[in-house]
């Protein structure tokens, strides 16, 4: 039996806003010149002041590590470099449930570091889930859920064994390294550790929403 329609339920929170994606090909999206002006483009919808946005992109960009491409255009972007501007314009939205799709598929292993040392960047009180097909991306998160034609075959941690021929059996492709070229780097675990240092201050829309990168600093 497969899902074809149904309702999905934040209690308390306006899902258009509290929802966050990144496609496998976010390039594909980007609509503007440069990669501040992508980064700014969602708060412009947001109708947050012009002031605050430029402060916000400012914050954003220089924890990111995007400062040095705030003029590139990002047809010029590379394939990790796109995914951090992906990520940076997601974060500055302030999202409460990320949805990553296969965001580090297509990334070498010097990427695929540093755009799991951005996800540290996300508040611990958020929702982080990360689509892979790769057993090998396994040690993004805390948490391992395997589909297999629609129905959850393994629910576990990164560290557990798990066995190849489910891996197989759900059309996964096993890697024979138990820890990546991207180990050491830091894992969602760590992510109340990292963003203690972290701080953006809030801005508010014209409709007085608050938006805020992080409220973990505490």
């Amino acid at each position: 039996y497969r899902v074809q329609k149904g309702d999905i339920n934040l209690p308390g929170q306006d899902y258009q806003n509290s929802v966050g994606y990144i496609s496998q090909f976010p390039g594909n999206h980007f609509i503007t010149s440069t990669v501040e002006t992508e980064i700014a483009f969602g708060l412009e919808n947001r109708a947050v002041a012009t002031g605050k946005i430029k402060t916000r992109v400012d914050e954003i960009l220089k924890l990111t590590g995007l400062e040095e491409l705030r003029y590139r255009s990002p047809g010029r972007l590379s394939g990790g470099e796109i995914q951090r501007v992906a990520f940076a314009s997601l974060f500055a939205l302030s999202p409460r449930i990320w949805l990553l799709d296969e965001p580090v598929a297509f990334l070498d292993p010097y990427e695929k570091k540093r755009f799991k040392d951005l996800l540290s960047l996300i508040p611990v009180d958020n929702i982080v889930i990360f689509a892979a097909s790769s057993t090998v991306d396994f040690s993004f998160g805390e948490r391992v859920l395997i589909l297999d034609d629609g129905h959850f075959v393994f629910d576990g941690i990164p560290e557990e064994t798990i066995d190849t021929g489910l891996i197989k059996s759900a059309n996964m492709i096993h890697s024979s390294f138990s820890k990546p070229a991207i180990a050491g780097s830091t894992n969602l675990n760590n992510r109340e550790q990292a963003t203690s240092e972290v701080h953006v201050d809030p801005v508010e829309t014209a409709n007085n929403e608050t938006i805020s990168s992080s409220d973990s600093k505490r």
